[in-house]
């Protein structure tokens, strides 16, 4: 064997590596929880409603509290596939845990940690596999600035007003 030979199989063996370790599942739950970061998706969001002036970091924290929590896209099998469909709606993958800002000690499975970077103002996705301490697909999103509808300020000032936490 040549050496270009030899380098060609480990350039292509590592390529292969890199790709057994990405998820589709993983990807799934990125892409249904970054979907609330789109502009349509926002202005329908209460998060502008609550935090005006609201940074990454604000989201964050919106998107685990009881009131953005509401907002999730659905789990798995909690709508038929045509109904998803009908909707364009990806779910989160019932066998994927979203955590906030690191890794849940006490989670077997795959998760996805949300976190923020205030300085460039985003939104970070980082998806794990099982045992694995560093992330297999790392996916940021800017936090676009956008105006609440009349509807999510209206929803907003009634979840504020029944005591919902946000």
């Amino acid at each position: 064997m040549t050496i270009k030979t030899i380098s060609i199989a480990v350039l292509l063996s590592l390529l292969t590596a890199c790709t057994e370790t990405e998820s589709p599942v993983l990807q799934q739950a990125i892409n249904a929880s970054a979907s609330l970061l789109a502009a349509n998706n926002l202005s329908r969001s209460a998060f502008y409603a609550a935090y005006p002036d609201g940074k990454a970091s604000d989201y964050v924290n919106y998107y685990f509290s009881p009131m953005g929590a509401a907002e999730w896209p659905p789990q798995e099998g909690e709508f038929s596939a045509d109904e998803l469909k009908s909707m364009r709606i990806v779910t989160i993958p019932g066998n994927v845990k979203i955590s906030q800002n690191q890794l849940a000690a006490d989670v077997q499975g795959m998760q996805v940690v949300i976190k923020a970077d205030d300085a460039r103002n985003v939104v970070i996705f980082e998806g794990y596999q099982p045992s694995m301490e560093k992330p297999v697909l790392v996916v940021e999103k800017p936090l676009l600035k956008v105006e609440p509808s009349e509807f999510a300020r209206m929803t907003f000032g009634s979840n504020r007003d029944m005591g919902i936490d946000y």
